[in-house]
């Protein structure tokens, strides 16, 4: 685990795109059959172990509760306000404005179709841990505006990103200012989480071409007893810690025929016991890892089902949000359909 968060870790790890290199040996190759059953037993044992800690970690002494503690929350502040500004200065670089720009076989890769997803792995700070991970995707075809009519038709979220988000709406906010609630589920072999958020987003346009976004959590409640009849919410900063903020960066970019989308999702939770953390970091750096790539596949899949330029339309039709002089940051009104 990394004792220094590593703030920009956007398609900048080491070796990029291309991950760690492989050592070729020549070895004795095993029986199928041996490999194949160690492997399923080695598998399910260590995700079994971990998801149990997870799930019995509430119910154990006061040695292993979790509740988001104020040294906790100013570490996290302080790792987001350095993320912001970040976001801020790569703003300013109309030639780099994508992080995956700083990498050709990356962007290429993404072009191609694949869905790139990177990350460091949970870093640990005062009572908790930080989970940084970015992703990018291309979609062909369609126009900025195209994707801003899914990305903020938060009363539809359900029907785009099933089945984790059970129900999703929109509490208000206009032009570049939205608010939204979800209610969303994880479900892992026997470990179900739900939880009840409430988000405030900002979208910020640069040119008619370049967008940038960003959403926050204001308030993550878990839900107890999800689907029974003693079913209520925690206070906000309790219960098993599996999630306590998020903190999503999305960038938006018009050109090469389609639009590129890049996410860096950022999240809080409760820190793991040393004892334990051989066993459950594997699972915890997984999980957000599969949740940002589900969730970059499915709003290229909803654009690119009901985008009117993939209907015949061109994308002239649907121009992007245009700046203004006196306010070179102002984002066009929601495109919520009816």
């Amino acid at each position: 685990m990394n004792n220094a968060p590593n703030i920009e870790p956007e398609f900048a790890l080491a070796g990029g795109c291309q991950g760690p290199a492989r050592v070729h040996r020549r070895r004795q190759r095993p029986k199928p059959s041996s490999t194949l059953l160690g492997l399923l037993v080695a598998t399910v044992g260590r995700w079994t172990l971990a998801l149990s800690f997870l799930c019995l970690a509430p119910l154990q002494p006061p040695a292993l509760a979790a509740k988001l503690t104020p040294e906790t929350l100013r570490a996290w502040d302080t790792y987001i306000h350095t993320a912001q500004s970040s976001l801020e200065t790569r703003a300013q670089n109309e030639s780099a404005f994508l992080c995956m720009d700083d990498d050709r076989e990356c962007a290429n890769r993404v072009r191609q179709g694949e869905t790139i997803v990177k990350g460091n792995g949970p870093s640990s700070i005062p009572g908790g841990m930080i989970h940084d991970w970015s992703g990018a995707i291309f979609i062909p075809r369609v126009s900025l505006r195209d994707v801003l009519q899914i990305v903020q038709d938060y009363d539809r979220y359900m029907l785009y990103y099933p089945p984790e988000v059970l129900n999703s709406s929109t509490l208000g906010g206009t032009g570049e200012y939205h608010r939204s609630s979800m209610r969303w589920l994880k479900k892992v072999l026997f470990v179900t989480a739900v939880f009840d958020t409430e988000h405030s987003s900002r979208y910020v346009a640069l040119d008619a071409n370049r967008m940038y976004s960003i959403d926050r959590t204001t308030l993550v409640q878990e839900v107890e007893n999800y689907g029974r009849g003693d079913e209520r919410k925690l206070p906000a900063g309790t219960g098993h810690g599996y999630l306590w903020h998020v903190y999503t960066i999305s960038r938006y970019e018009q050109r090469d025929g389609g639009v590129y989308l890049e996410m860096r999702v950022i999240g809080l939770t409760r820190d793991v016991p040393a004892s334990v953390r051989w066993l459950v970091n594997p699972i915890i750096g997984r999980l957000p890892r599969e949740l940002l790539r589900t969730t970059l596949t499915q709003t290229r899949d909803a654009v690119l089902t009901l985008a009117p330029t993939q209907k015949g339309l061109q994308s002239s039709d649907h121009p992007a949000p245009q700046p203004t002089d006196a306010h070179p940051r102002l984002t066009p009104a929601a495109m919520r359909r009816r």
